[in-house]
């Protein structure tokens, strides 16, 4: 009963403070959310709904006009689906409760930068996927699938040390992107993770990265300088393959397995450095085909 009250109450505050259009979004909390002159404002407490597709929530009638977008502090999350197709949506606040980013939240809106603080643990699968973002503040702990694949505007994405996790294809086709530098927080790189991103110059690898899955990197035809960190102990199938514009590589120590075409394609690939004392791929194949090796320094029992 004073739940409803709750409810009933916010809904008459919001259109006492001026809101032209107003309703409810949280299921068994008291989110409200009111909407004037091209600001939406989520105000209440509690959780957003988990919507199931991008036409359930009750603003998406005048998603045209929503240019920005205000969560106040005792919202507790960004719901699934919660503002996907938004393209007038320009910038986010976000209060300091909101610890998730749903499924498809912000997919192929037009926010153009964003920064996540420490407060947002996790950025589900698709939570920006193909969004105009320029650039990404990150300070969360799990980027999920496809979280920005396809940003094809994104220049730059600033990762911090509570970052662990990035899943498969959270960057993929971020063709703009020019830098990547992985925290040592991170254990392991998913499969497609910065696949195709075809601006891609420098890449830096922190010490607390072991494992690089498949793929993580093809594509990015663009990348001429790797930095990897003395952790790092598997290079899985076809990571680097079709990195055209690397010239030379390190390889450390660390290193015990390499896959398969790992460096497959790589065209303008002429030196490389292992610095193992093992042989990483005894079973490997076409770890460097297509590349143009001229001068290659590895122990004597390597097989390439």
């Amino acid at each position: 009963m004073l739940k409803t009250l709750f409810i009933v109450f916010a809904a008459i505050f919001c259109v006492a403070v001026g809101y032209r259009y107003t309703g409810s979004c949280g299921t068994g909390s008291s989110c409200t959310w009111g909407l004037e002159n091209g600001k939406l404002t989520i105000s209440g407490t509690g959780k957003m709904t988990k919507f199931n597709s991008a036409a359930e929530p009750t603003w998406m009638a005048y998603k045209g006009d929503i240019t920005s977008l205000e969560v106040g502090n005792s919202i507790k999350n960004i719901g699934d689906y919660a503002f996907s197709g938004c393209s007038q949506l320009k910038s986010v606040s976000l209060g300091i409760s909101v610890s998730e980013i749903g499924d498809h939240a912000f997919e192929k809106t037009g926010i153009t930068s964003i920064k996540l603080f420490s407060h947002v643990k996790k950025i589900s699968d698709y939570a920006f996927y193909k969004s105009k973002l320029t650039s990404a503040w990150i300070q969360s702990g799990k980027i999920g699938k496809f979280a920005f694949c396809g940003c094809s505007d994104l220049t730059s994405v600033t990762f911090s040390t509570l970052l662990y996790e990035i899943e498969d294809k959270a960057f993929q086709a971020c063709t703009s992107l020019t830098s990547v530098s992985i925290p040592s927080t991170v254990s392991k790189i998913d499969t497609y993770a910065f696949a195709d991103c075809t601006s891609l110059h420098t890449l830096e690898i922190g010490n607390g990265v072991q494992e690089i899955e498949e793929y993580a990197f093809s594509g990015c035809t663009s990348l001429e300088s790797i930095t990897f960190g003395h952790g790092l102990s598997t290079i899985e199938i076809a990571t680097f393959a079709d990195c055209k514009s690397l010239t030379n590589l390190s390889i450390p120590g660390s290193i015990t397995s390499i896959g398969d075409q790992a460096f497959y394609g790589c065209s303008h690939l002429s030196s490389v450095e292992y610095f193992g004392t093992s042989d990483p791929g005894p079973y490997s194949y076409e770890v460097f085909t297509g590349c143009d090796l001229n001068n290659i320094t590895v122990p004597s029992y390597y097989s390439s």
